[in-house]
């Protein structure tokens, strides 16, 4: 578990401490009028381009992993491990909640959608994987 938290974190982008976007704030960046100078605090956040489609093949792996975990957890023995599992489980659950949430946003905040195009693609794809091995 330690090492998935590394690799993860190792991915994360570098934060610029102390450098160029701080001497950038300090000058005054241009608002929207281009002028520069301080603005009311108002940070405008990256727009994310990934796609409704994107975020719900993520959701589906995301349950197919978790319930492969539900499996896992089900059959283990070992107390340590149990819990280690348990873990896995919980945030893999947290990543499901957060692209459904995603999707929801992109889905202009109506909760039900139809994953079944997708479903049926994805069951092909393992078919034609088995088929192939």
């Amino acid at each position: 578990m330690r090492d998935l938290l590394v690799l993860v974190e190792n991915e994360l982008p570098v934060v610029d401490k102390g450098g160029e976007f701080d001497a950038q704030l300090a000058q005054g960046l241009p608002n929207e009028k281009g002028e520069k100078g301080k603005d009311d605090g108002q940070v405008e956040l990256p727009v994310d381009t990934r796609s409704f489609k994107e975020f719900a093949t993520a959701h589906l792996e995301y349950v197919s992993i978790f319930r492969q975990l539900e499996q896992v957890y089900d059959q283990m023995c070992h107390p340590q491990k149990r819990q280690s599992v348990k873990k896995a489980m919980e945030v893999t659950l947290g990543r499901v909640l957060e692209t459904r949430h995603w999707m929801k946003h992109l889905n202009d905040g109506v909760e039900y959608f139809s994953l079944d195009d997708l479903a049926k693609v994805r069951v092909f794809f393992f078919l034609l994987l088995d088929a192939s091995a």
